[in-house]
């Protein structure tokens, strides 16, 4: 899935979605080597775009569990640019200088 993220269409977040009913053994060990190995690995190579993954397995939960993911690739993208953290308070987004961790 391409979302924009906030750099617009020439630079989309591309989001590995997994969505799961019951959940083996193997899933978690997919999940784990997706977070750990594909995606930190295909983002420092640089040349096919940025990547993030999330594992879905409630699906009424699915859409705040989505929103937050794609909020919290957003707010990555603004603490990398501006060296401050987000801080949300209401659904809101502001610049929290003191949310960068020390």
């Amino acid at each position: 899935m391409l979302v924009d993220d906030g750099r617009g269409r020439e630079d989309p977040l591309h989001l590995v979605v997994e969505i799961k009913g019951y959940r083996q053994e193997n899933a978690k060990e997919k999940k784990a080597a997706m977070e750990t190995y594909w995606v930190p690995g295909v983002n420092r190579h640089g040349h096919y775009g940025r990547w993030t993954f999330a594992e879905f397995t409630d699906i009424y939960a699915i859409e705040p569990e989505l929103e937050d993911k794609i909020e919290a690739a957003f707010d990555d993208m603004v603490e990398s640019v501006t060296g401050f953290g987000v801080r949300r308070q209401s659904g809101a987004a502001t610049s929290n200088p003191s949310a960068v961790d020390s």
